[in-house]
This record gives structure tokens, sequence and C-alpha cells, in this order.
């Protein structure tokens, strides 16, 4: 038989109860402010029917802070050597009308002049971001690897970003650059590199 909390413990199963619904509505209750009243399964890519979900795509300085506007397309992004010995672009991101506390962003670099995705391909990270105001997120930096620095540098990329938060609502943006690099690119490629 099951028996009933004592009158002594009652009071404690309710104040919890009762927070936990308080953390659940007023969670519900930012992210319809921040969407301005949207639904949450409602598709707001590229500002989609309600237009709420919005999106830019710009870098950061070299040690991965800052924003750094890509949006003029005339800008020369540096390549980063990683502790590793990898290269990789900081790709950061502004965005409103999306759930802050976790999303999936996807990173996919392009070669313009022959349409060549830069190795190793799409990069997704699962982040949190950072709020830059009540309804506006910063990204943390994304290092956008790059595989191989000598066919890439000095030719024209185009960096897709597209951001998915936890209720389903997605963003996409795009930046186009010019990665520069001051590596030495003096030998042939070797291997799969000289297929960029």
């Amino acid at each position: 038989m099951r028996t009933l909390p004592s009158p002594r413990c009652a009071p404690s199963l309710h104040r919890g109860l009762a927070f936990v619904v308080f953390a659940f509505a007023l969670a519900i209750g930012c992210r319809d402010d921040c969407v301005d009243g949207c639904d949450a399964d409602a598709d707001a890519t590229d500002g989609g029917a309600c237009g709420a979900a919005k999106l830019e795509v710009g870098g950061a300085d070299k040690e991965g802070a800052g924003w750094v506007d890509w949006q003029s397309g005339a800008v020369s992004a540096p390549m980063i050597r990683g502790p590793q010995g990898g290269q990789h672009i900081w790709v950061r991101t502004r965005s409103a009308g999306l759930w802050p506390k976790k999303a999936r962003i996807d990173v996919t670099m392009t070669l313009v002049d022959t349409g060549v995705v830069v190795k190793p391909g799409t990069v997704p990270v699962m982040q949190t971001l950072l709020p830059e105001s009540e309804c506006s997120d910063l990204s943390p930096a994304i290092t956008a690897y790059v595989k191989c620095p000598c066919q890439v540098v000095g030719r024209r990329i185009r960096v897709d970003v597209s951001l998915l938060d936890l209720y389903g609502v997605s963003a996409k943006a795009k930046a186009e650059i010019t990665p520069a690099w001051d590596g030495d690119c003096s030998q042939p490629p070797s291997g799969n590199c000289g297929e960029q």
C-alpha cells in the first residue's frame, strides 16, 4: 500500500513542484518574448513566416575575440595555426529570435570560383550562445578548419552558416571572405590537397 508524505514533508514537496512549474513558465515566457510571439514550431528560416529568427555571420580577431563584420564582402580573414598544427578561420554568429541555451551551428566554406567545398567539409558544433542583449546572441568563436591552406589562400570563399535551436527554429546566413596565410606554399600540394 502507498503511503502519503507526512504533513511535515508535504510543504517542501509543494515548494519543489511550484519551483519547477515557475521555472518552466519563466523559460517559456522568455522564449516567447525573444521571438516576438512566434510559435516555437514555426519555420523561421531566413526570416520565415513570423520573421523573428535572424542570423548574421562574421569573424573574430586572431585570438577568437571580438566581432569582425564580414558583410561588406571585401574582408581578408586570417587562417590561424592551432596548437595541434592545423589551420582554422574564426567564425562567429549574431542571432535573434533563437533559444540561446544550446544550438547546433553548421559551418561550410566553399570556393567561389569552383564551387568546391573547402576540406574537411561542414563543421558541426553544439554550443551555448552568449547573450549580447536580452534577445540577441553573439556566439563564441567557432574554429572552421582548413585542411589545405595553400589551396585556398587568396581565393574568395563563401562561408555558409546554419543554426538550429532546441525548439527546432533555424536561421541561415552567409558571407564572403578571402583567407590570408603566412605559411610556406612553395611546395606542390601533397595527398588529396591537390584536389582543391
